[in-house]
């Protein structure tokens, strides 16, 4: 409510799902001051994961936004404070976490991998000049990032600066939150915004067009 009230008169696309156990909705949303022409879901089949599509209007242009919010590791709780006790932990009952974080890591790798290649598809099929952006919930050197970003320019690569970590988390640090684009633009700024909304910092790009 507060973004659309900041965008007066804008436009937004969004895709939503029941929360298992409440009555509380979570999903996924694009926002644009442009007018948006057509829009549709990326299907993820078994999985709560989102993304959708919008194509948005500007000038004489239309552009495509994929939007992604994809397969987390959802670990255990137990699994968490493991990450955070581990020198404390007797040597047979760090074995055994080892061997439940470890199983949660691999489906975590294996839904993302068949998700990549699904948002992949939509790229190559794009009717327009794309922007992909989005939490991957993987790293610069995953499977999923390079799959995804195969063709595209990295906003972040082209014009950001430092570490540019956008987790924010109790794990390690580290850059899993992404906007990427095709060669129509060019990245002049990327910013990873320093404000603790959630665990993730947001992350903004300014682009102009190639000529």
């Amino acid at each position: 409510a507060e973004i659309r009230k900041k965008l007066g008169k804008g436009y937004y696309s969004h895709t939503a799902l029941l929360g298992s156990g409440n009555n509380r909705h979570y999903g996924i949303a694009t926002f644009s001051k442009y007018r948006i022409i057509n829009r549709g879901e990326i299907q993820h089949p078994g999985s709560s994961s989102l993304s959708i599509y919008t194509d948005v209007i500007i000038g004489k242009d239309t552009f495509r936004i994929i939007n992604n919010h994809l397969q987390s590791f959802r670990l255990k709780k137990t699994e968490k404070s493991f990450f955070e006790e581990l020198l404390g932990q007797e040597s047979s009952q760090t074995l055994n976490q080892i061997m439940s974080v470890s199983r949660s890591l691999r489906k975590g790798f294996r839904a993302r991998a068949l998700q990549a290649q699904l948002v992949k598809d939509y790229i190559d099929r794009s009717p327009y000049p794309v922007i992909v952006a989005g939490d991957f919930n993987d790293t610069p050197v995953s499977y999923t990032y390079r799959k995804i970003r195969k063709g595209l320019n990295d906003a972040f690569v082209e014009s950001g600066y430092g570490a540019g970590f956008t987790y924010r988390g109790n794990y390690p640090p580290n850059r899993i939150d992404y906007i990427l684009h095709d060669n129509s633009l060019k990245s002049t700024r990327f910013e990873v915004v320093r404000v603790r909304y959630s665990d993730h910092y947001p992350v903004l790009a300014v682009f102009r067009k190639v000529l």
